[in-house]
């Protein structure tokens, strides 16, 4: 997913540098790469909690 959010941004960066700032086109390309943004980095940090807890859950066991 964050290749596809980096091609995404460069198709962003390309529009705006042809249209401009103010285009329509733009302004929800940006909307929306903000969404996606927002929503990978909830899942990443999800992601890495649910392992945080695995690993603590694992630890308090004994190996033998």
């Amino acid at each position: 997913m964050h290749r596809r959010l980096q091609d995404l941004q460069g198709l962003c960066e390309k529009l705006q540098a042809r249209y401009g700032d103010d285009d329509d086109l733009v302004l929800q390309l940006k909307q929306a790469l903000e969404s996606l943004a927002a929503n990978e980095t909830r899942n990443h940090a999800r992601a890495h909690h649910n392992r945080r807890k695995q690993d603590q859950t694992e630890l308090s066991k004994p190996r033998h």
